[in-house]
């Protein structure tokens, strides 16, 4: 069923389908001109209806059925339809020093990973949320650094790259959707020991028994008392003062301040932690 409306002086068809209401602006004031668009419209709504006329993607519904079904789906602009394609083209289209070289490099090794397992033929329209659920059950199961697999935060950071390209692609045109990664299911992380003193962890790694990722994970957890803060100031200043005319009056005070600023940090938190 459908209707016509007069609005600020221009008829417009209003109907159902699908379960939606829709409305399309016929563009004319003229009563006759509206009803014999309003009579195509409903004659195509049934054969809509009846399966004997197909509805295209991302099409306006009003707009195919006035032009008797002869509106097409719009053409997406030619560039890349592939993964490898698109993941090319996000880094062809940097321009020259427009980010550190570190993230290009970074961005290498990401992509030449995202090609290996996801395909670098793999059709955009086919990337799914499945699809990257098993990229990074596949990465979680590869080699990482210190004889473990790979970190959680490593697979983070290769699906941003890919989030990234896909936004360069759907800012040109390019692609249509967002990337589907909503729902992804990252691995456990190693679990991080508890802080501890310098000598502390001296005295667990004595003990022996520990894996060299066990005791990197230690140093890295590594607490300083405001006596080890003050030997490592201390160091730092004398090694400055080695420097004779290159540390400025200017970089004293700023220096100054930064370091004043982390005792007070570091006093702090011992007195939190008393």
């Amino acid at each position: 069923m459908a209707m016509l409306e007069s609005r600020n002086g221009n008829y417009r068809v209003i109907f159902r389908f699908g379960g939606r209401r829709h409305t399309k602006s016929l563009r004319t004031s003229n009563a006759r001109a509206a009803s014999v668009a309003l009579a195509r419209l409903e004659d195509n709504l049934r054969r809509l209806e009846l399966g004997t006329l197909e509805l295209p993607d991302d099409v306006n519904v009003g707009a195919f059925l006035l032009s008797d079904g002869k509106q097409k789906k719009k053409q997406r602009k030619l560039g890349p339809r592939t993964v490898g394609e698109l993941l090319q083209g996000f880094l062809d289209q940097i321009p020259d020093n427009a980010v550190e070289a570190s993230t290009i490099q970074s961005f290498d090794i990401h992509i030449r990973h995202l090609k290996r397992i996801l395909g670098k033929s793999l059709l955009l329209g086919q990337i799914d949320l499945p699809q990257l659920q098993r990229y990074a059950n596949k990465r979680a199961t590869e080699k990482g650094i210190r004889g473990r697999t790979l970190s959680p935060a490593t697979i983070k950071k290769e699906i941003v790259t890919l989030n990234t390209a896909w936004r360069w692609g759907m800012r040109s045109g390019y692609v249509e959707r967002p990337l589907p990664k909503t729902g992804i299911r990252m691995p456990k992380g190693v679990e991080k020991p508890p802080f501890q003193t310098y000598a502390g962890i001296e005295r667990r790694v004595a003990r022996g028994g520990l894996t060299e990722a066990q005791q990197f994970d230690l140093w890295d957890c590594l607490f300083l008392t405001t006596d080890d803060v003050s030997a490592v100031l201390d160091h730092v200043l004398a090694s400055l003062r080695l420097g004779g005319d290159f540390i400025t009056p200017l970089h004293g005070i700023y220096l100054g301040l930064v370091l004043g600023r982390i005792t007070s940090l570091v006093t702090s938190c011992g007195a939190l932690k008393e």
